[in-house]
This record gives structure tokens, sequence and C-alpha cells, in this order.
């Protein structure tokens, strides 16, 4: 006898003979399943008593059959939550609509929820009114096809050479080995090995041109983790250098402070007034200065020395154009 299916598998096939309508004898689904009578009736018992099947054993025609319609099998068994998780991922893979990476995605997704059942009451398109994404979060076409391809090259270990246009440089060809896709600042990023850097990178995909799967395939650095790698970083920059931070934001902010995700590990110290204090380590100082503009009056930052200074010198340029000064 040949090596036996998973028990998932003969219930699938047992439900797909049931589902036919006909009443199927033991020894058919012996033959079938390649396991013995025993196994099957525990196939059948466990799918009768634990997901819930209409099976009956049918005296007159000394068989199984279903007594009812049952049309999905709910083989992974899933609470409420878990189920609405499901449906919102259907929210996001909406984004991808249209593309190869979109259906397969849609297909992923039509399994899960064949195997999940009807575990929640709401409808689909109820979500419709219920979760929405901003119209700038969308994905154009021409950044999904690059996405997709990244994805699959990353997924399948081949290397990648497209073209590469920072905000204030010339376009610079790039040979890279996909480790990563990540949504950082609200931008998709590739995560490559550049190999003409001989270092770790990101790159925005929407600055990616001219991009091109190669057939030479890589091996994943085992040395590498991404959680380290994104440890000490706030948003897309990334630095060499650890610097410690130290933030006071004050008690119109501290409410706000306290509730964000921060990915940096960071410390809070409450203070008198409902101030309070932020301490963290980080890889590069741009993205802080940023934020800590962002605040206003409401912020200020006391470490390193250097951080002060960058957003002094921002201030002073930001007084002489708002001075009337300057103008664009």
């Amino acid at each position: 006898m040949s090596r036996s299916r998973p028990p998932y598998l003969r219930s699938l096939q047992i439900h797909e003979r049931l589902s036919s309508g006909n009443c199927v004898r033991l020894v058919r689904f012996v033959e079938e399943l390649e396991v013995s009578d025993r196994t099957v009736k525990r196939d059948l018992e466990f799918m009768r008593d634990q997901l819930g099947a209409p099976i009956e054993w049918d005296r007159s025609k000394r068989g199984y059959r279903y007594t009812e319609p049952f049309e999905k099998l709910p083989l992974v068994s899933v609470s409420a939550d878990e189920a609405l998780a499901v449906a919102l991922a259907g929210k996001v893979f909406s984004a991808w609509e249209g593309s190869p990476l979109g259906e397969a995605l849609t297909a992923g997704l039509g399994k899960i929820a064949g195997a999940v059942g009807n575990a929640v009451s709401i409808a689909s398109e109820e979500l419709d009114g219920l979760i929405v994404s901003p119209p700038g979060e969308r994905t154009d076409e021409v950044q999904r096809a690059k996405l997709g391809q990244l994805i699959e090259a990353a997924a399948s270990h081949r290397e990648v050479r497209f073209s590469y246009t920072k905000p204030h440089g010339p376009d610079t060809e790039r040979h890279g080995r996909p480790l990563h896709i990540a949504r950082l600042d609200h931008q998709w990023t590739l995560i490559a090995y550049d190999v003409g850097k001989n270092a770790v990178r990101k790159f925005v995909i929407s600055r990616i041109g001219d991009l091109e799967t190669l057939e030479t395939v890589f091996e994943p650095p085992t040395d590498f983790d991404l959680n380290d790698y994104l440890a000490g970083s706030m948003g897309r920059h990334t630095g060499d250098t650890a610097h410690t931070v130290v933030l006071e934001f004050d008690a119109f902010a501290a409410p706000y402070i306290k509730e964000e995700h921060w990915r940096p590990e960071r410390e809070i110290e409450e203070l008198p007034q409902g101030c309070i204090r932020v301490r963290m380590t980080l890889n590069n100082l741009v993205d802080i200065r940023r934020y800590v503009l962002s605040w206003g009056k409401h912020a200020v930052a006391l470490e390193p020395p250097e951080l002060r200074d960058a957003i002094r010198a921002e201030l002073v340029e930001m007084n002489q154009q708002y001075g009337g000064q300057e103008e664009c």
C-alpha cells in the first residue's frame, strides 16, 4: 500500500465525493484513499463531530451520504477576530486588482476563505463603508508591476539590475540581490545587497526604473537580520553611527507620543506638569530631525548636540523665509 495522504487531504477528498449527492460505500473510500477501513471511519467521525459535516450511514444503500448540502469544509479552526483579519486582507489585496500579483493574492485569499467558512457574519461589501484607504496610499500600476517583480526575485533569490534616481542626484545603474520588501515611511522599499557598494542598501521602489531580473541565483547572507538592520531607524534612512537621542515633549504632545508605535526601542520618563522625556538610540538623525520639527513648540531635542545644531540651523532658515527675506 502506498504512503497515506495527510488527514486534511483525505477529508477534502471525502467531502468532494459526498458533495456529489451520491451514497458512497466504505470500500470505495478505502480504495481511493489507500487507507484502512478503520482510518476512513475515524475521518468520517471527525468530519461529522468536529467539522459539522452532515454525514449519515444509509442502511438501505449501505454507504455514507450528506443529508443536506454542505458547501464549505472548515478545515481551519479560527476565531471571529482571525476570520475578520482574513476579510480585511481582502481589502488590502484590492489595491493590486488587475495585476498579476493581485490575481495571485486573490486566489490565495480565496483558498483561505474556503477553509475558514462562515466564522464571521460581515459581508465583504459592507467593509467598503467601514474600512477605507487614503487615496494617496494606493499603488499605481507601474509600481505594482515592479513590486511584484521584486517580490518574485527575492523569493527565488535572483539578482536584479535597475536604474535608480535619487531626489537630488543623477540616475545610477545598480546591481542588487533582493533580500526584503518593506513599507517604510509610507513608501514601498527594497532592501537589497548592493553589489557595487558591497553593502546592504534601501531603495524606494517608486525611484527604480528599467528593472531587469537576471538569471544569476544568489545565496542569502546568513548573518543579515532585518530586525537588527531596521532597529535604529525611524523611517527610510539608515546610518552606521549610533546616536543617543533625548527629547522632551510638553503636556499637549505627551499623550500622543505615548500612544504612537515607534520601531526603535524607547524609554519614557514622566516629568512634572504632564511633560515626558524620551530616550532612544538611532543610527541616523535625518528622520528624527524632521519629526521634532513637525511638533513645533511642543518638542525640544536635548541630545545629541549635532541634532540640536541641525534643528537650530533649520529654524534660522525658516525664520528668514517667514520674515520675508527669502522666497522660493
